[in-house]
């Protein structure tokens, strides 16, 4: 039996930009774990819709039995799409969007979603990070209690990235670091009573690259750079 699969108008907008036509080999994902690669067999200007004939499919399955995510706060776009692209390509499970007291911008979630799913085919991932969106750090604290994640906020007065792992105890991780500004008043009691300082060194870093340079270090010293292998294809 022939196997089809049908595309969304997204992902037919970025075919007509590639300027793509039927006979074209591509590869995509379900990000559920399984690539395709098949040929295209139709595309309509119009009602942005597109077939593409499956060829053939690999199936991975993760290594990881804990997850580590970033929680980007609401900043600008450029910022926040520098952050929210590396992570997608160095393999965060999770993003997550907060709105901070300081922050002075917000993007939507549905933006947020599209952008992943764009560097997803670059990069060629297999599996979509979850997203999330919180309205305010409250919000993100209850999140992390409810699914037995530990919340580690980038700061100064926190302890070495081996010291903040031997007291989490192999559980799941998702890494905060300020807005602009930084944490307000308020959200830095919250964070001291509910949360795990990290300390990156005594240079003042931007949040991007702080969290960023704390995804990558954990992801060694958590051995997940590796988070998938093939099963099948």
């Amino acid at each position: 039996k022939r196997m089809m699969a049908e595309f969304d108008e997204h992902e037919v907008k970025h075919m007509l930009v590639l300027r793509m036509k039927p006979g074209d080999f591509l590869r995509f994902t379900d990000g559920d774990g399984k690539i395709f690669s098949g040929v295209l067999t139709e595309i309509d200007r119009k009602k942005l819709t597109s077939k593409a004939k499956i060829q053939g499919i690999e199936s991975y399955r993760r290594r990881r039995e804990r997850s580590l995510g970033l929680c980007i706060p609401h900043s600008r776009w450029s910022r926040m799409k520098f952050a929210i692209e590396k992570s997608v390509e160095l393999g965060a499970d999770l993003l997550i969007t907060c709105r901070m007291d300081r922050s002075n911008f917000e993007v939507g979630e549905r933006k947020i979603k599209l952008f992943v799913r764009n560097v997803i085919k670059q990069c060629e991932t297999p599996f979509f990070p979850k997203v999330l969106n919180f309205n305010n750090l409250a919000e993100l604290l209850d999140w992390c209690n409810e699914n037995a994640t530990t919340l580690v906020h980038l700061s100064k007065d926190g302890v070495s990235p081996r010291k903040l792992l031997d007291s989490v105890n192999g559980g799941n991780v998702v890494l905060l670091a300020g807005p602009e500004g930084g944490f307000s008043h308020n959200e830095l009691q919250k964070l001291l009573e509910r949360s795990r300082g990290m300390n990156l060194g005594f240079r003042t870093l931007r949040f991007e690259t702080a969290l960023l340079t704390a995804l990558i270090i954990l992801s060694y010293e958590m051995n997940l750079l590796w988070g998938f292998e093939k099963i099948e294809g």
